[in-house]
């Protein structure tokens, strides 16, 4: 059941569409405490609406989840304009959970894929 201590606060969490995910437990915690949810992730929609669904049910609180490439300026923007929309107040609570990484050692990365794993990270 939702805390009455924050209801009304939103929360985005980037990079939290994977059910087993540290993003996706950090949902499932915010959520508890009666945050609305802002799932964020690369995946389609299909693919992530279970764990939508189930925050909402099992928690009483909005959920949603807004696709975007965190590499492409112009996803970003547009998630922001839809997050403007949906929630004219903002969001409240900010998690910084996506990631990017290359299963090497780093001085084996090209400069490209270095690039993108600062870009993202």
């Amino acid at each position: 059941m939702a805390s009455s201590s924050v209801t009304g606060r939103v929360a985005l969490i980037t990079g939290s569409v994977s059910s087993e995910g540290i993003g996706y437990g950090i949902a499932k915690v915010l959520a508890r405490k009666g945050h609305s949810i802002i799932l964020h992730g690369r995946r389609e929609m299909a693919e992530v609406e279970p764990l939508r669904e189930h925050l909402e049910k099992e928690y009483r609180v909005k959920a949603h989840y807004l696709r975007a490439n965190l590499l492409q300026r112009s996803e970003i923007e547009e998630m922001c304009e839809k997050i403007k929309t949906m929630y004219p107040g903002g969001v409240d609570v900010l998690v910084n959970n996506a990631g990017t990484s290359c299963p090497r050692f780093a001085d084996e990365f090209s400069p490209e894929k270095w690039d993108e794993v600062i870009a993202v990270n």
